[in-house]
């Protein structure tokens, strides 16, 4: 089978051996910087390209593993699929659930396999535990538990400039601890929510955090934790996945899930003597021995046209628990699962110097914020307020309780929304506009809801500067609300109002006019 390797970093090494290992026919190895791959070409005596491409048209493999730094693993992964090629993932799969994705759908639509590298499932320790947990020996699985406490100082983030970056790594969760949290995932199940706490404790110097720990609920009533750190003084310690039942616990750990360390079961098949003599590793690092066997699995899924042992389903599912982690932890709130529109770059200031630009507000516990909308400098949102994807508040503004901002909306500086009002999409808000108590904005004429007509056919709506709208009112969609216009309490407005015009009533007229201080100037009749 031709290989090629794309990436000769970190990692590239056990990708190497696996491949030499599987007696794989390689044909190129490409990287941006050369001398890496020349690293390598004694073992697997091919070409060196710099360029990706260049190495897919003249060489065309049929199994191209990436080991990238992991913010391009999605872009070349698609070039590769779109080419007709075989792709093993390095992990993560992707940095965003969108890219983690468009492999997937891509990889259907052009009849190739796609596979991640999280070869821990492949060590001895893990399929032994793995055996005992679908011959159901467990029982009733109880809770599951991830640690991994490791060492990262700062000549490794320096050694790469991407490490630790939201556009290109993550911080420890999404490189060094995602291979335990695959396991956990692996074990547990469907996850339907986290609640996490994320940190960056001794790193000022990456913007991603240092230290992580999690809660999570799986749909088969099982609980999860997960605590990952790369803090630990002065060396790597340990990594462990334990899992408790209602008639059998067992303890794996080492440095990377390779020993058992216990191993009990109410059935008395086997003893903690027997399992550990026969499936404990010993590696001579924490990558362990899992690509062999996971490369073997691989080309053998290729040739029998089946799915690998590792899929880029499972690819993304340990990328969607970790993206939920930061959720959480950002949002200071659970995070329900299934995750969508959610990437690292969400997270973009949680740490580091951007972080008190982001810090600059309040927002109440209770309240949900998608990461792509944006909260100006101090702005306050009260109780069980939802702020929607892509919408943009401004600068000191005051959101009440209970308040709802469609996707897409744009708020001005200085406004204020009192308690239940719904800003709907294709809804704008200058600066300092006034929104009283449950006033309500339409944006569809004639709406049903058998046939909606898609955010795309809303219909606009613009208050102006200065402008007040009173407890009550409705704004029909499709107007325009003058500049330091007072809409009064209850109104019903179905056309545009003047600036600085006073409306009241059902249909709304005006009756009067108002200076920028909110004094009526003239009152008609």
């Amino acid at each position: 089978m031709r290989y090629a390797l794309i990436g000769c970093g970190r990692i590239a090494k056990n990708h190497v051996a696996a491949a030499v290992s599987n007696r794989l026919d390689a044909v190129g190895l490409c990287d941006v910087i050369p001398e890496n791959a020349q690293r390598y070409q004694d073992q697997l005596d091919c070409p060196i390209y710099t360029d990706y491409r260049q190495m897919l048209a003249a060489e065309r493999p049929d199994f191209v593993a990436i080991a990238t730094e992991s913010g391009k693993h999605a872009a070349i992964a698609l070039d590769c699929i779109r080419a007709g090629v075989n792709v093993l993932i390095e992990k993560p799969v992707a940095l965003s659930m969108a890219d983690a994705q468009a492999i997937i759908d891509a990889a259907r639509t052009a009849h190739v396999t796609v596979g991640v590298c999280h070869q821990n499932r492949f060590n001895k320790a893990v399929q032994k535990l793995r055996r005992a947990f679908e011959e159901g020996r467990f029982g009733r699985v109880y809770n599951i538990s991830a640690v991994i406490r490791w060492n990262r100082e700062e000549a490794y983030y320096r050694q790469a400039a991407w490490r630790g970056t939201w556009e290109q790594d993550g911080g420890c969760l999404m490189n060094q601890c995602i291979h335990n949290i695959d396991l956990l995932r692996w074990f547990g199940g469907e996850a339907a929510s986290v609640f996490g706490v994320t940190n960056n404790f001794s790193h000022p110097y990456i913007q991603g955090e240092d230290f992580g720990t999690a809660i999570v609920r799986f749909t088969s009533g099982a609980a999860g934790t997960l605590e990952g750190t790369v803090n630990v003084y002065p060396r790597n310690l340990e990594e462990t996945l334990t899992v408790f039942g209602e008639r059998g616990t067992v303890k794996l750990g080492g440095h990377s899930v390779n020993t058992i360390l216990e191993w009990s079961f109410a059935d008395g098949k086997d003893s903690l003597a027997d399992v550990q003599r026969e499936f404990t590793e010993n590696p001579p690092d924490i990558y362990g021995f899992g690509h062999t066997p996971l490369y073997a699995d691989f080309v053998a899924a290729i040739a029998e046209k089946r799915q690998p042992y590792v899929t880029a389903e499972d690819g993304k599912n340990a990328l969607e628990m970790v993206l939920a982690i930061y959720r959480s932890s950002k949002e200071q709130a659970e995070t329900a699962l299934p995750l969508e529109n959610c990437g690292s770059l969400d997270f973009t200031g949680l740490f580091g110097p951007d972080a008190k630009k982001q810090a600059d507000h309040f927002i109440s516990k209770t309240s949900s914020i998608e990461p792509s909308a944006v909260i100006g400098r101090g702005t306050k949102i009260w109780h069980y307020s939802h702020v929607q994807a892509g919408a943009v508040i401004g600068e000191n503004c005051v959101l009440g309780q209970n308040v709802n901002i469609g996707p897409g909306v744009t708020i001005g500086d200085g406004c204020k929304i009192q308690n239940n009002v719904s800003i709907y999409t294709g809804v704008t808000l200058e600066d300092h506009v006034f929104c009283g108590p449950s006033c309500v904005f339409t944006n569809d004429l004639t709406p049903r809801a058998e046939f909606p007509k898609g955010e795309q056919r809303r219909i606009q709506t613009l208050v102006k500067r200065g402008a007040s709208i009173g407890a009550n009112a409705t704004i029909v969609c499709g107007v325009t609300i003058g500049a330091y216009a007072l809409v009064g309490a209850g109104a019903v407005v179905t056309r545009d109002v003047p600036d600085y015009a006073l409306v009241t009533g059902v249909p709304a007229r005006v009756v009067g006019r108002v200076d920028q201080y909110g004094n009526i100037c003239e009152k008609n009749g």
